[in-house]
């Protein structure tokens, strides 16, 4: 039975394949289906049935047949009414409201149908899924059963199976001769064509074109034109004429007022470059803005904004065709507006000659109505400016210039638009009709000074008494202008500036600016005098108030200073004036720029409080002092934190942050400044329970070079902060940098008995053992388990002793008892794997038990996961013990498991990157900062996949994105620094160097295997870095 199923399968698809499309059998096509049945996913729907036609006819549409008691008729009352806005907003009310019924159900109704489909799928299956069992059993049909099935006789491919040899035929005579004479041109015609036309009926019918004879038997007829030629014409000629004609039309065309047609071959590529939108924002906002626009002008049409809003908005999205009829629909509703006629004129450069025109016919309508308007006689001189007729466009103006004697914009405009020679008798024209005029009276000095500056410059002086004159004049007419005063002061020597400022302060009394400058070119005493004076005149600007201080604080008056800013902001409370803080601190800036740093600490310390709440004062106060030290205004950012300490009861955030501030912005050097160190001072002093204020004191006189003065400042902390393991920790630390071990043991031995901790018995043990003293170090660890038996680093240390001494049982047992102690201790779950892992590489006698070791070691590595599921170091530890056995796919599937248990780990992805092919790593790498873009390993992983690329500038780039995101990363300095060292330069390595310095990194994978080896405990930071660059591989 199972034969002749499959040889029936086998069968059709023989057919099938050997093109058999004769018949079509039910097996082809599956079940017959009902009507009712769910139609297949990604089928069409079922075909609709034929509408009826439908009666236009309302009366028989309202009979009783269609009425029911509770929905009415069935058709609509008011189905033949307008559709209004208002049935809009119903209808999307109602769409609004049957959408959120539809939503109520949506999960339901979904669940059904896939219900209902898979039912109806198990019920009637496809022909394909009935016959998949039997398909699936031709892998057992042999050569011999495939060579027996018979072959299909269909008659219709058998020409396709058998063909035909290809025949060759000698082509005849004619085809040759037709394809010779192919392509000639005849320039003569026929004699009967030229002298007339005979058409002899009785004979039979006779034509030139063709050569088609027809005998019809019948009369004859003889019809003469009368024309006869006395030469043949010439059809080539004629052609060529037809031709130029056709050119002569379409360059017509071309220059009509539609639109330009010519598309230049050259300049069409830039002319559709010149065509794509520079708009890049999302095209809904574009949109909603155009609905908006619309709205505003459809409902007040007479509102210019709105039209020139819209009109700059299609500019913006690239399509300046919109925007062109737009500002002209707009010139034509407001034809009054000058902003509406500006903004077309300064479009009117891409402009089509038809708007050319439109806009000059509106603009002539607009001036011969209000010839009073000068908006309307700029815009229309602009106009034919941009359109290239620069001589029509000065004649418009000149002529509104005498219609508008007074207008300030016409007189400006045309002497813009005439050459400085006729500009020069404008501009005396303007001066004469406007004398009151500063804006005509400065174009005036400009005129010369442009006409003068163009002969020889030794004629400068002669042209300075010129300018001299002409704001002489201007002040004569207008002497309460305090731009005309600043600009005829800036021409005279100082002696001169001073008596102009003295006659300018009495005729505009109320100009701070003049006060100023008069008081800085006077004497001290007559400084004093101005300033007072200027107080009186202007009682409510601070500046006068600021000058003064500053005044004082340059003749030595300390004390004076003080008294002037308080002085100053009761004064000003007085009258009305409100305190702004952020003036009043930009005020100190420019204080201390300007060398006044008495008066920048005084606004400080009188303004800081304005405004500030209680309880807002150390938050607030800490950011104006970092706004300072980022403006570079260090005093102000030393006063900021100088009046926080004396007025902020908890201050020791206050002192942190201000001892970093000294650290960073010292005078003397990182770590050792005398600000520094008298901040540091003052801090103990007034926080004595804080130890870090101590520790950072004594490292600083220890990095100096005072070891004796750090050993006084740690003796000074002990009376303070008696058993603070913290300050003994650093007491053992001075003494074992120094060399001085054996007061460093006698430190800790002290303070095991008067401050025990788990991390006091580790540093004795660790020191013991950066000695060499292992037997020591063993029985300090091991009294230290006794004391604290949950204390993971004690393990770790004993069983790294033990393989320094290569007694691995001891060790496995040692991570064995710390494991069953502190099961959450990731770092023993990592040693015992790698000592496993070491085990595994015996001798080849011995290759069984290296592979159940290796078994035991993946066994060891599952479980530690099951405790500790979402940890990324057991994951990634896991993912490399596989690639250094060699098994990269297991490997892979590892990772991707890690990758979706820790989704947010840097580390896995940036392990992930470097583990795909070359071709896949920027594309893993893209995955990696959209999860993690902040994070320094993934950050390092990219600026290494740059330096494989050789982009030198990314690469310097994203490595120091990574030392700005962690300082505290040392891995990020090595890489960073191994990259500079091949392709940087000098002065960038000492860069990187002296950076990590300052930062003293203390984690990263690579920077701690390093510093935590008991080999390296001695070396500085910069020597640490070097050891870790060296065991970096360059990336390929």
């Amino acid at each position: 039975m199972k034969t002749k199923h499959v040889m029936l399968v086998l069968t059709m698809l023989n057919l099938s394949l050997l093109g058999a499309t004769g018949f079509t059998t039910r097996s082809d096509i599956g079940p017959a289906r009902e009507a009712t049945d769910v139609p297949e996913t990604g089928t069409g729907p079922p075909s609709k049935k034929p509408k009826e036609d439908v009666k236009d006819d309302s009366e028989e549409a309202l009979n009783d047949n269609n009425y029911d008691e509770f929905e009415g008729y069935a058709g609509s009352l008011f189905a033949k009414d307008p559709y209004d806005k208002e049935d809009e907003e119903a209808d999307e009310v109602y769409l609004a409201v049957e959408t959120r019924i539809d939503e109520r159900r949506k999960d339901y109704r979904e669940k059904k149908y896939k219900e209902a489909i898979e039912k109806y799928r198990k019920e009637r299956p496809k022909i394909q899924q009935e016959f998949s069992d039997l398909k699936r059993q031709l892998s057992e049909v042999t050569e011999d059963e495939w060579v027996a099935i018979p072959e299909v006789g269909d008659s219709r491919n058998k020409a396709k199976r058998n063909p035909r040899a290809e025949k060759f035929t000698p082509v005849p005579d004619s085809l040759i001769a037709m394809s010779m004479t192919y392509g000639e041109t005849t320039s003569t015609l026929d004699s009967r064509v030229q002298s007339g036309m005979t058409t002899p009926f009785g004979s039979g019918f006779q034509s030139t074109f063709g050569g088609m004879q027809s005998s019809l038997g019948g009369w004859k007829t003889g019809i003469h034109s009368g024309i006869s030629t006395g030469h043949d014409l010439d059809l080539i000629k004629i052609g060529q004429a037809r031709n130029k004609i056709m050119d002569i039309k379409l360059n017509q065309v071309s220059d009509s007022v539609s639109g330009q047609t010519v598309v230049d071959p050259k300049g069409y590529l830039t002319d559709l470059q010149s065509m794509i939108p520079q708009y890049g924002g999302d095209i809904n906002d574009v949109k909603k803005a155009r609905m908006l626009l619309k709205s505003v002008r459809e409902t007040n049409p007479k509102h210019p904004p709105a039209w020139i809003a819209s009109a700059r908005l299609e500019e913006v999205v690239g399509k300046l065709q919109v925007a062109r009829h737009l500002i002209m629909e707009g010139c034509e509703k407001n034809k009054k507006s000058e902003d509406m006629w500006l903004e077309a004129v300064s479009s009117m450069k891409m402009f089509s000659l038809y708007i050319v025109v439109k806009a000059r016919m509106l603009l002539k309508s607009v001036r011969e109505t209000n010839p009073k308007h000068p908006p309307a006689w700029i815009a229309s001189a602009r106009l034919e400016e941009v359109v290239g007729k620069l001589q029509v466009a000065r004649h418009l103006i000149m002529e509104g210039c005498e219609k508008n004697k007074k207008s300030e914009d016409m007189w400006l405009e045309a002497v813009r638009l005439h050459p400085p020679e006729t500009a020069k008798a404008i501009v005396a024209n303007a001066v004469h009709a406007m004398p009151h005029s500063v804006r005509i009276w400065m174009k005036t000095a400009e005129i010369e000074a442009d006409l003068k500056a163009k002969k020889k410059a030794y004629f400068y002086s002669i042209f300075l008494e010129f300018r001299k004159g002409v704001f002489r004049k201007a002040l004569e007419q207008i002497p309460t202008s305090v731009r005309l005063w600043k600009a005829a002061i800036e021409l005279e020597e100082p002696d001169d500036a001073r008596v102009l400022l003295t006659r300018a302060v009495e005729c505009c009394s109320s100009s701070t600016e003049l006060w100023l400058a008069l008081a800085r070119l006077e004497t001290y005493e007559n400084a004093r005098k101005v300033l007072n004076k200027a107080r009186e005149h202007i009682p409510t600007d601070r500046q006068i108030w600021l000058c003064a201080a500053r005044l004082e604080e340059t003749r030595g008056q300390k004390d004076m200073v003080d008294r002037i800013v308080q002085k100053a902001l009761t004064s000003l409370t007085a009258n009305m004036v409100e305190l702004n803080r952020e003036h009043w601190m930009k005020d100190a800036v420019d204080a201390e720029r300007a060398g006044c740093t008495l008066t920048c600490q005084a606004i400080i310390r009188h303004v800081i409080g304005a405004g500030v709440e209680d309880e807002d004062k150390k938050t607030t106060w800490l950011e104006d002092a970092d706004s300072f030290a980022k403006q570079g205004a260090l005093a102000c950012a030393r006063a900021v934190y100088a009046h926080a300490l004396k007025n902020v009861e908890k201050r020791k955030g206050i002192w942190l942050a201000a001892a970093h501030f000294e650290k960073t912005h010292g005078t003397t050097g990182i770590w050792f400044s005398e600000e520094y160190e008298a901040l540091l001072a003052d801090a103990t002093s007034s926080c004595p329970q804080v130890e870090v204020l101590w520790l950072m004191y004594a490292k600083s006189r220890w990095l100096h070079g005072d070891v004796t003065g750090a050993r006084e400042i740690l003796a000074k902390a002990f009376e303070h902060n008696a058993n603070s393991e913290g300050i003994w920790m650093a007491a053992v630390k001075l003494e074992s940098e120094n060399n001085e071990f054996a007061r460093a043991r006698r430190l800790l031995e002290k303070a095991r008995r008067n401050a025990p901790s788990a991390r006091i018995w580790m540093k004795s043990a660790r020191l013991e053992w950066c000695l060499g003293d292992l037997n020591r170090a063993k029985e300090l660890i091991k009294e230290g388990l006794e004391r604290y038996p949950d204390f993971a680093k004690l393990y770790m240390m004993l069983g790294q002793i033990s393989l320094q001494e290569s007694e691995y049982d001891e060790a496995r047992k040692i991570f064995t008892d710390g494991i069953k102690k502190c099961p959450g201790a990731v770092p023993l779950w990592l040693l015992l794997s790698r000592l496993e892992e070491s085990q595994k590489q015996i001798t080849k006698a011995r290759s069984d038990l290296e592979k159940a070791s290796l078994i035991c070691l993946i066994f060891l590595s599952e479980y530690a996961r099951i405790r500790n599921p979402r940890n990324e170091e057991l994951w990634l530890e896991a993912v490399r013990l596989e690639m250094r056995g060699g098994l990269r796919e297991l490997a892979s599937e590892r990772l991707a498991r890690a990758l979706q248990e820790c989704e947010g780990s840097g580390r896995l992805w940036a392990e992930a990157i470097w583990m795909e092919e070359r071709h896949g790593r920027r594309a893993k790498s893209v995955d990696a900062l959209k999860r993690c873009e902040h994070n320094p390993h993934v950050l390092v992983a990219a600026a290494r996949l740059f330096w494989a690329e050789r982009k030198v500038k990314k690469a310097r780039e994203w490595f120091q994105r990574a030392i700005n995101v962690d300082p505290d990363n040392g891995d990020a300095y090595a890489h960073c620094y191994k990259f500079e060292m091949l392709l940087g330069t000098e002065d960038e390595q000492e860069r990187v160097l002296k950076k990590c310095e300052e930062a003293e990194p203390r984690h990263g994978e690579l920077w701690v295997s390093v510093s935590k080896d008991p080999k390296h405990w001695r070396k500085q930071t910069g020597d640490i870095l070097k050891t870790v660059v060296a065991s970096i591989p360059i990336p390929s």
